[in-house]
């Protein structure tokens, strides 16, 4: 399940250059062994509460991290990441921040046989967090790629990634074949 995988949330990440790395390679492995991928856009805003105060304080927030200006290095990234070829998958745009939101369970009907929910993509400290603890609370076993999330702040990245782990596999890319046994 590859979460909120859009140039806009590339370009907002921390860590490019290591998810470029983490990505191809998973979409080699994906492509070569003919495993289902979804793709899940979720709203841009995180807030939803009644706090007017506090709901602008994390869209300056999200702004401020956002609006960075790109250096030489990160733009041929960006380019590099506008080449990928993404493996096959379902695209599903979701009205709120939880894979299993009443409104995509149809959509996610194929993976509802599945044991592992595997996560990619964008943030590690909103999305990421909040669909592998949902995965493992609604019995699947999420996996967390670690150099396949990212976030705009090495900091919360990297405090979140520690979290998780405490229900959930973190793993790096390269760890993928030897746990799942596929590919071999």
């Amino acid at each position: 399940i590859s979460l909120n995988n859009d140039e806009k949330h590339f370009t907002s990440c921390f860590s490019k250059m290591e998810f470029m790395t983490a990505y191809a390679y998973l979409n080699n492995f994906l492509q070569r062994n003919e495993i289902q991928s979804i793709y899940v856009s979720t709203p841009p805003s995180i807030y939803r509460g009644q706090d007017g105060e506090f709901k602008e304080y994390v869209e300056t927030k999200n702004t401020m991290f956002r609006t960075h200006s790109i250096n030489e290095i990160e733009a041929s990234l960006l380019r590099e990441y506008k080449g990928l070829k993404k493996a096959d998958g379902k695209w599903i745009k979701s009205m709120s921040m939880s894979i299993f939101d009443p409104t995509n369970l149809e959509e996610m009907e194929d993976f509802y046989g599945k044991k592992y929910f595997v996560f990619t993509g964008f943030n590690t400290d909103s999305e990421i967090l909040l669909n592998s603890m949902l995965s493992s609370d609604n019995g699947f076993v999420p996996i967390v790629i670690s150099d396949c999330v990212s976030s705009p702040s090495e900091r919360t990245h990297f405090g979140t990634l520690e979290c998780i782990s405490k229900f959930a596999y973190v793993i790096d890319s390269r760890d993928i074949e030897s746990m799942t046994g596929v590919g071999i």
